[in-house]
């Protein structure tokens, strides 16, 4: 009775294993399941730049306004002569803010004269951030920049690092496989995972994150693969 309680058991826990695909196909065939990994590093092919001269008065008036539009003019003529087309300059607008200050009742207003850059050539991008840093000090201006950093061949990208990680998964698999003395006999299912992409600052990379401060991005791509094995 006892031997026969077992036996029940065992083709009960057999079926349940059988029914939720968690290791048995059938008696002979059994599966492992493996993760491809495929990473890049690329360098961002496309850059905007915004470079921004901050006027502070505590009045505004056709003068100042007159002065800084002149401000912005001489920084696009200059910006010109340091390795950058009349057609990258995209736009040029201006901003007015102003506020009270804490400890009079008078305003104080802000003139910002914006330059819109965008260029495929980055490394001039990356360098007039310096140049318009000196440029400012020497005129004696407040200066801002900001630059974002774009990689625009993704979808290309993707479809090549796919193959790879999938390739890598199935590598994994022949090895692991091989390891217990059987060999894959079949790909069950292939399954892609996150397409990341991420900083190449270590500090970035913990929170995996897209810096568009950094020309160098890292791409990471993972596949998910079940391989049925046997004899």
């Amino acid at each position: 009775m006892k031997k026969q309680i077992v036996s029940l058991v065992g083709i009960a826990v057999f079926a349940i294993i059988a029914a939720k695909g968690i290791g048995i196909l059938d008696q002979s065939r059994h599966y492992i399941s493996t993760n491809g990994l495929s990473e890049r590093i690329v360098k961002s092919d496309k850059a905007k730049m915004i470079v921004s001269i901050i006027t502070r008065k505590s009045e505004s008036n056709d003068n100042i306004n007159r002065t800084s539009y002149e401000a912005r003019k001489k920084m696009t003529d200059w910006i010109l002569t340091n390795g950058i087309k009349q057609e990258e300059i995209i736009s040029s607008y201006s901003d007015l803010e102003y506020e009270k200050w804490l400890d009079r009742d008078s305003k104080k207003y802000t003139f910002t004269e914006n330059i819109e850059i965008e260029s495929r050539n980055v490394d001039v991008i990356s360098s007039l951030k310096t140049k318009v840093r000196d440029y400012a000090r020497e005129t004696n201006q407040e200066v801002s920049t900001k630059i974002a950093y774009d990689y625009t061949n993704y979808d290309k990208l993707r479809h090549e690092m796919l193959v790879e990680a999938a390739q890598d998964a199935r590598n994994r698999a022949d090895k692991l496989a091989k390891s217990i003395g059987k060999k894959v006999i079949d790909t069950r299912s292939i399954d892609t995972g996150r397409f990341s992409i991420s900083s190449c600052n270590d500090y970035n990379d913990r929170y995996h994150y897209d810096d568009q401060s950094t020309k160098e991005k890292k791409v990471t791509v993972v596949v998910k693969g079940i391989y049925d094995i046997g004899k």
